[in-house]
C-alpha cells in the first residue's frame, strides 16, 4: 500500500504503477528483473514440508497412485454439542510418492 505524496490519499496499484484517483497522480513502477519460465515441463516438482519428512511412515495404500507407503500423524478434535463434550482422534495420511493427503476418523 502506498499513499499519495501530493494529497495523502491511498493509491491503487495498476499495471503502470501506483495511481491516485483523487488528484490523478501516477508513480511508475520500477521493474527490477523479469523472468520468463517455460511451463511445458514434463514432470511435476513436489515439495514436501520438512515436518512431514520427520513423520512416521506406515504401510497404507494410496487411492490415487497405488503406492503402499504414507506419512502418518494424528490430531485431536474436541467440541461440545448439546452440553456434551466430545473428543475424537483424526488420523492423517500423505502418500510418499504423489503427496495425496487423506484423513480417517476414529
Amino acid at each position: 500500500m502506498r499513499f499519495c505524496d501530493t494529497c495523502g490519499s491511498r493509491m491503487e496499484l495498476t499495471k503502470k504503477g501506483y495511481f491516485c484517483q483523487k488528484c490523478d497522480t501516477t508513480i511508475p513502477l520500477e521493474i527490477i528483473e523479469e523472468i520468463k519460465m517455460n511451463h511445458n515441463d514434463s514432470e511435476p516438482i513436489y515439495i514436501v514440508d520438512h515436518s512431514l519428512r520427520q513423520s512416521r511412515s506406515v504401510t497404507r495404500s494410496c487411492s490415487h497412485c497405488g503406492n503402499n507407503e504414507a506419512f502418518y500423524w494424528t490430531s485431536q478434535i474436541s467440541g461440545e454439542h448439546a452440553g456434551v463434550r466430545q473428543e475424537r482422534t483424526v488420523e492423517h495420511f500423505q502418500c510418499t510418492k504423489c503427496l495425496y493427503t487423506w484423513v480417517e476418523s476414529q
